[in-house]
């Protein structure tokens, strides 16, 4: 049987521990967010900046749900985009019309 005392200095130990792995995965984490240093390379800033300077240039209309998910087609020209209509929609991105 362990006494309160050696049962305390375990939790303050795993407490302890624990404490050391939080801030060796904060470390970790630090390391894989290089989201947050994109664009700086190039002076562009941050993404947070990036973020904020996207404004809407148009607004493509043709369905009539709300848009669920839209992807890039791999020639980067085209945009498909789904809805709530059923629909989906090939887009030219560049003139903003429909495709099909």
């Amino acid at each position: 049987n362990m006494s309160v005392e050696e049962i305390g200095e375990k939790v303050k130990a795993k407490k302890a521990e624990l404490k050391t792995l939080k801030a060796q995965l904060e470390g970790i984490k630090g390391e894989k967010a290089d989201i947050e240093h994109l664009g700086e390379a190039d002076g562009a800033g941050s993404a947070t900046d990036l973020v904020q300077k996207i404004t809407c240039k148009k607004i493509l209309k043709g369905h009539f749900g709300k848009v669920y998910a839209m992807h890039w087609a791999g020639d980067s020209e085209r945009v498909v985009s789904a809805s709530q209509d059923g629909k989906l929609i090939i887009w030219n991105a560049i003139t903003t019309m429909k495709t099909s």
